[in-house]
């Protein structure tokens, strides 16, 4: 789909992904806004490879902002590429691209895919991210 038929729904949607990433990328980043004023204050977070649901809607993000602030503190660097940016409606897909380095020099590259729902205020309502088990941990030979 190319620029010219997305709705500017659509194209907010789209600018509002490259927010995301860059609340999430390190050592720039901000968990706090991350989860604060990216997320919206009722989410729902669920990771279905890892079969985790980390935030219920309208559940506290307390235990979010914390497992992305220990995920943050853990790396030097963590980086989104977007491979692709789908946008349909409130919804955008994103295939990424992640190279990292941890706090212990060892580097790194992970990927995973996510569906992201927008609210009316432009904040994320929902969160499906597929990625493996252990993310940003050696891979098995």
């Amino acid at each position: 789909m190319s620029d010219e038929n997305l709705t500017a729904r659509e194209r907010r949607n789209l600018e509002l992904v490259d927010q995301w990433a860059a609340t999430w990328n390190q050592p720039d980043g901000s968990s706090e806004e991350l989860v604060n004023e990216i997320y919206a204050d009722s989410t729902e977070i669920s990771a279905p490879l890892q079969a985790g649901v980390f935030v219920e809607s309208g559940a506290s993000k307390t235990r979010f902002l914390a497992m992305e602030t220990a995920a943050a503190d853990a790396m030097a660097k963590r980086t989104m590429i977007f491979r692709q940016k789908i946008a349909r409606g409130d919804t955008v897909a994103v295939e990424v691209e992640v190279p990292y380095v941890m706090n212990d020099g060892r580097e790194g590259t992970d990927w995973f895919a996510a569906f992201l729902t927008f609210d009316e205020e432009g904040r994320i309502s929902a969160d499906h991210t597929f990625m493996r088990n252990r993310p940003f941990s050696e891979r098995k030979k």
